[in-house]
C-alpha cells in the first residue's frame, strides 16, 4: 500500500530511482529543499522515491525465477500506473543502479517521457534499443513537456 497525497494536477511526476548501495534515503536533502522552498499546494513535482526491490525496506525478488534491471523496470513502471501516472507520463532520475533501471524504462514504456541518468552505462541490448529509439523519446520527451497539462506558470523545466 502507499499513502499520499497528490496536490497539483499539473504538477511534473519524477521517479528518483537510487544506486547501490544506497536507498530511498539519497533523496530526503532533496525532499526538505522541496518542502522548504514550496508549500504542498504549489510543489511543481510529484517526488516519487521507492526502494529498489531487493533494497533497504523492500522485500527481495521472488526466489522462483530469475530476477534483471528489466524485471525491477517492470514493477516501477506498475508503481507509477498505479499512482495515476501511466497515461500523462513522468521522468525518471537515476544514479547508478537507478541509471540502469531509468534507461529500461525510457527503452521499455511509452510512458517514461525523459530520463536523467547520474551515471554512464552500457546495457547491451537495452543501451541499443534506447539508442535506437531516440527520435521517439525526444518526440515523446517535447510533447510531454510542451503539453497543456504540464505547463506551469511559474517555474522551469530543464533537460540537459
Amino acid at each position: 500500500d502507499f499513502g499520499g497525497v497528490l496536490q497539483r494536477a499539473d504538477a511534473v511526476p519524477i521517479l528518483f530511482l537510487h544506486g547501490w548501495p544506497g536507498s530511498f534515503l539519497e533523496f530526503m536533502g532533496l525532499f526538505s529543499e522541496a518542502a522548504r522552498r514550496y508549500s504542498a499546494d504549489q510543489l511543481p513535482f510529484h517526488m516519487i522515491a521507492p526502494s529498489l526491490i531487493g533494497y533497504t525496506l523492500s522485500s527481495g525478488p521472488p526466489q522462483t525465477q530469475d530476477w534483471s534491471i528489466y524485471e525491477t523496470a517492470r514493477v516501477m513502471q506498475r508503481l507509477m500506473e498505479r499512482l495515476g501516472f501511466g497515461e500523462e507520463g513522468y521522468v525518471a532520475q537515476g544514479g547508478d543502479l537507478g541509471s540502469y533501471t531509468s534507461q529500461v524504462l525510457a527503452a521499455q514504456f511509452e510512458s517514461c517521457k525523459a530520463i536523467h541518468c547520474k551515471s554512464s552505462s552500457s546495457l547491451g541490448t537495452c543501451g541499443e534499443v534506447f539508442i535506437h529509439d531516440t527520435a521517439r523519446g525526444f518526440s515523446s520527451m517535447t510533447s510531454f513537456v510542451l503539453s497543456s497539462h504540464y505547463k506551469k506558470k511559474e517555474g522551469r523545466f530543464h533537460v540537459y
